[in-house]
């Protein structure tokens, strides 16, 4: 006959559960899936006005803009 568990090591057995924190199965997987979610959300917005400008330089219509016009002093 199988021996019950007493409420002594029950509780032992949960208090230690509790008090250590569980280990990461595969922690290069999980550091890997933060990398690529930090490099999504701050790389990617800047890629399609990257691609558009690139395009615009290619196709000559880059160059046909008026220049922006500038002044040291925003009051002259």
């Amino acid at each position: 006959m199988l021996a019950r568990p007493t409420l002594l090591t029950v509780r032992t057995a949960l208090r230690s559960y509790s008090t250590h924190p569980s280990q990461p199965r595969n922690p290069r997987l999980q550091s890997s899936l933060a990398t690529s979610y930090l490099l999504t959300a701050f790389a990617l917005p800047f890629i399609p006005p990257y691609i558009a400008s690139t395009r615009a330089r290619q196709d000559g219509s880059y160059a046909t803009r008026p220049p922006i016009a500038w002044k040291p002093c925003p009051c002259c």
